[in-house]
């Protein structure tokens, strides 16, 4: 990603955001890719799921700090995989 500085108009406050967006974005990913089974080898399904879960909620958090109202449309569909690594990893502590 490349941003221009100069004469643009852009503030600090709006790129503090992005970042922020883009950070929670990170998170989601990074837990997605850590529940995930690779390779034969069964990844923690239980931190894949909470930290997806923590950046959904940072993107929330930053939505509602900028915008006064939580992310709406599509978006909840962020949360689906999180929650499912939540259920599989709880069905598997009962095994």
């Amino acid at each position: 990603m490349f941003f221009q500085f100069g004469n643009t108009g852009v503030e600090f406050s709006q790129l503090v955001v992005v970042f922020e967006d883009h950070g929670g974005v990170s998170f989601e990913v990074a837990g997605l890719l850590q529940g995930l089974t690779f390779l034969g080898e069964q990844m923690e399904p239980l931190f894949g799921g909470l930290t997806s879960l923590l950046g959904y909620g940072l993107l929330n958090a930053v939505e509602l700090a900028t915008n006064h109202r939580l992310l709406g449309g599509a978006f909840w569909l962020f949360a689906i995989p999180g929650v499912f690594y939540l259920i599989a990893a709880w069905r598997a502590s009962r095994n």
